[in-house]
């Protein structure tokens, strides 16, 4: 175990957030453990946020690019640092005092920095203006199981390489167990296994997904059951609503990073294959756009996989939401031609 205190390293990733921009860097400043280094990218801005950068000078590192997206402005971040620990943090969100002073802690006491490891915290839900609003991202956290973790201890390891690859053989993906971008932490180890990340086109917010699946086929995780940062609800945000709560707005169909995560497989010498058609993900995609045919394949996916709880619960599910959208089907036609 890691017996001194480790350099944690922050990567800031922005894109026209400068009205939340300058907090987001304060709270890592303000910080009574001091960062390493404090690495802002910003992904081609067109508002004020390049003005807010430079007047913090020689206090962070800035660097420019254009617009191509989120996974390329972590990956330009995450190449740049040397720390032994990596924090990142989205723009319009903020560390807690006390967040680095209790990840180098864990790091001292419980955490490695020779083997690869992920973690998370939680998240306090606040509004634009700071004021709480009673909830945390994710609303709990669960192991590989997908069971609730215990009280206690605060720290506990969620999954191993080991229970990961036995995962996705059932069910032909990893899991997403963990926090979203702000409330992600993973040391060196991991970051040379696992950067840099893909950047399909249709894939430009999704850093935290591509950190979370790809580190869980290459390290330990962890969760760590206290809130250490606060995610900002506003009208751009990625995950949060009020209807849908912890949960993403918009589905992502994450098959573009099927090869990579086939790479990262194959990297470590596992058998293993990920088919994003045949997993869980991909049946709440075709349910969500209406595709029968693509739909109507899933049962027969599901039990191909064995006869596991959660492969005979989604194929129960596929069966019902084809009747469902078959039901649906000629008001959802008869409401299509009575659009002007």
């Amino acid at each position: 175990m890691t017996r001194y205190p480790p350099k944690i390293s922050i990567v800031i990733n922005n894109y026209n957030y400068g009205r939340f921009l300058g907090e987001a860097i304060d709270s890592v400043l303000n910080q009574d453990c001091p960062a390493w280094e404090i690495i802002v990218v910003d992904d081609g801005s067109t508002d004020h946020s390049r003005n807010i950068l430079s007047s913090y000078g020689e206090k962070i590192i800035t660097l420019l690019q254009e617009n191509i997206g989120l996974s390329c402005a972590i990956n330009a971040g995450v190449a740049k640092s040397c720390g032994d620990v990596i924090c990142i943090l989205d723009a319009d969100d903020l560390f807690l005092p006390g967040k680095l002073r209790a990840l180098s802690g864990l790091f001292v006491a419980e955490l490695s920095l020779e083997k690869p490891v992920l973690g998370s915290h939680y998240l306090q839900l606040v509004d634009s203006f700071r004021k709480p609003l009673g909830g945390t991202l994710p609303t709990l956290f669960k192991n590989i199981s997908l069971q609730a973790l215990r009280p206690q201890p605060l720290l506990q390891r969620i999954s191993t390489q080991e229970e990961t690859l036995v995962f996705v053989d059932r069910y032909s993906m990893p899991p997403f167990l963990g926090s979203p971008t702000s409330g992600l932490f993973f040391n060196r180890a991991l970051a040379n296994r696992l950067f840099p990340l893909p950047s399909p086109p249709k894939l430009k917010t999704v850093g935290d997904e591509l950190i979370i699946r790809g580190g869980l086929l290459h390290s330990d995780t962890y969760c760590y059951q206290v809130p250490l940062g606060q995610y900002r609800v506003h009208g751009d945000n990625a995950w949060f609503t009020k209807s849908q709560g912890n949960y993403r707005k918009h589905k992502i169909d994450l098959s573009p990073c099927e090869p990579w995560l086939n790479t990262l497989l194959c990297g470590i010498g596992s058998p293993v294959r990920v088919n994003y058609g045949s997993s869980i993900d991909a049946m709440w995609d075709y349910i969500h756009n209406r595709d029968i045919r693509r739909l109507s394949a899933m049962p027969l996916k599901f039990l191909r996989r064995g006869f596991y709880k959660r492969n005979i619960l989604g194929t129960l599910y596929s069966i019902w939401s084809i009747f469902r959208l078959l039901l649906l089907y000629p008001f959802m036609r008869l409401n299509k031609a009575g659009e002007p």
